[in-house]
């Protein structure tokens, strides 16, 4: 029974074995060394066992079969599958590419996971897939690139696009909203940002003005300090609005850059996000939507000047008031931006 083997150089090209199979089973093997393990015009195969208590290091390599020169066959597939699981219960096992750790001051190794790349002008490289193995009920694990100790995560191509099915949260160059006022989702990829805002403006909250003609705002979000680019903006919320006295009719309600003034209109910086929308009123208590969309873009050139802020305005007038009213908010806005950059 063998204590040791080793594997020096074995080249399947030249070698009589078709197929040469190693496995650790108990008490065959204590040590495996492999050195260059290369496959020629056959294959060959390194299946370990757990039962194996020890591989030692070394260089290995393992390699498709070529196919023969001018011929037309195609080279020989390398496979790398963790171990099925041998029981009801168990787990499969894990297949791992990972580059050498350094010693000392040394670089690790680097791990490459490329597709292969086409030899003829008019052929295609491989696809080149990375995927979770799905559950029985179809639901597979999440796939993370970049994880907290990685300096940079790149993604893209010289040319062609990049697809990204839905859209990534970051945390790069955001924004900040109000505390109490909303709830803030940012979207986009650092450049293009989508920022979803959920009112929480209730109760304490909301928006509140005394009878006659009078106009107030809430102060939302914060953008970064810079020139903004605002690409688009959607609201899609609920108004409550709570009337004391016996009024009625429609207000209006806007987004804008400035708060709303004292007075029973909206218009200019007041409304510069998201346009002046009627929302319909009523005595007592009444609930309304309040939807619109940013017509065309804008540019808020604030580069070396104070940020963009983002306010929630409301306005009444004394026929539709004729008491007190306070407006609750709920629901969102989604907005979407560019930071041009600051001085």
């Amino acid at each position: 029974m063998a204590a040791n083997l080793d594997l020096n150089n074995v080249n399947a090209a030249t070698a009589t074995l078709t197929t040469v199979v190693i496995a650790g089973g108990t008490g065959i093997f204590t040590t495996i060394t492999p050195n260059a393990i290369v496959g020629g015009d056959n294959s060959l195969g390194i299946t370990g066992q757990t039962q194996a208590t020890t591989v030692n290091g070394g260089a290995v390599v393992i390699t498709g079969a070529a196919s023969i020169s001018g011929a037309t066959g195609n080279g020989g597939a390398v496979s790398q599958a963790g171990g099925a699981s041998g029981s009801t219960d168990g787990d499969g096992g894990a297949a791992s590419s990972i580059g050498g750790v350094a010693t000392g001051t040394g670089t690790g190794g680097a791990a490459t996971l490329m597709s292969g790349a086409s030899g003829g002008a008019s052929g295609f490289a491989g696809t080149l897939t990375i995927d979770t193995g799905s559950a029985a009920g179809g639901v597979g694990e999440d796939i993370d690139i970049g994880l907290t100790n990685a300096t940079n995560v790149r993604l893209g191509r010289s040319g062609g696009t990049v697809f990204i099915e839905g859209i990534a949260r970051t945390t790069i160059g955001n924004g900040a909203g109000v505390v109490d006022k909303c709830l803030v989702v940012e979207g986009g990829n650092g450049v293009i940002h989508q920022t979803t805002l959920t009112f929480i403006l209730t109760g304490a909250h909301d928006l509140d003005m005394a009878d006659d003609d009078h106009g107030t705002g809430i102060k939302i979000y914060d953008f970064p300090a810079g020139s903004i680019q605002i690409l688009g903006a959607t609201c899609n919320a609920i108004a409550t609005s709570v009337n004391t006295g016996a009024g009625g009719g429609t207000y209006p309600m806007a987004l804008g850059s400035e708060v709303g003034a004292d007075d029973n209109t909206l218009t200019g910086t007041e409304a510069d996000i998201i346009p002046s929308t009627a929302i319909t009123g009523g005595t007592g208590s009444t609930a309304s939507d309040f939807h619109a969309t940013l017509a065309a873009p804008i540019l808020f050139a604030n580069a070396g000047g104070s940020d963009l802020d983002l306010y929630l305005n409301a306005a009444i007038t004394a026929a539709v008031a004729e008491g007190a009213v306070t407006i609750a908010v709920t629901g969102t806005v989604t907005i979407t931006w560019i930071n041009l950059g600051d001085y």
